[in-house]
């Protein structure tokens, strides 16, 4: 609980489900395996945002175009031990009252399984260059509001990962509908 004195001032935010919010766009994704040893998946995004309805008596009409963006790289070390690297980026958009800015980040990690890959040993490091913080600024009538949302930068994770069991559906024997009679039911399970 915050203390305050009673001459300062409240500022309440909501939020409200507007009259119209539309977007439309296309979104580009490629996955491209080079040298046998690494992957690119990527994803571009480009879209229109529009948003329009009221807000008390005063009318809303907003829009941007606006996109996005993201990259996963993986490296494959060795058949047992891989490097990955995902980023991410997200363009500037409106808001009902305002807008919020664009922001980037990245997160590596890196895996290396043992035990003939019953465990696996991974280790990740989130948000690498620290710039996972968006800011909005919002605008009405009686105020002004800027706020940053920063993600907690640079958490270190160690995750162990140990399987019991590896479940391999085996071909059926004599083919066939799994309903009908004579045929071997035998899933390897």
């Amino acid at each position: 609980m915050t203390d305050y004195d009673e001459d300062q001032e409240l500022f309440i935010i909501t939020r409200e489900n507007l009259n119209q919010d539309h977007s439309a766009g296309a979104e580009v994704m490629v996955n491209w395996k080079l040298w046998n040893k690494l992957t690119l998946n990527g994803s571009f995004t480009p879209y229109y945002y529009a948003i329009s309805g009221m807000i008390g008596d005063v009318a809303v009409d907003e829009n941007s175009y606006n996109w996005r963006s993201n990259l996963n790289t993986t490296y494959q070390i060795t058949p047992t031990t891989r490097i990955q690297a995902n980023s991410s980026y997200r363009s500037k958009s409106v808001s009902a009252q305002g807008y919020s800015t664009g922001y980037f980040y990245m997160n590596v990690a890196f895996r290396q399984d043992l035990l003939k890959r019953k465990l696996s040993a991974t280790l990740q490091l989130n948000d690498l260059f620290g710039t996972a913080k968006r800011e909005s600024y919002s605008f009405g009538s009686n105020f002004e509001q800027h706020m940053i949302m920063k993600r907690e930068s640079q958490v270190v994770m160690l995750t162990l990962s140990y399987k019991i069991n590896n479940y391999r559906l085996d071909e059926w024997e004599g083919g066939g509908d799994r309903n009908s009679s004579g045929g071997d039911m035998d899933m390897g399970m």
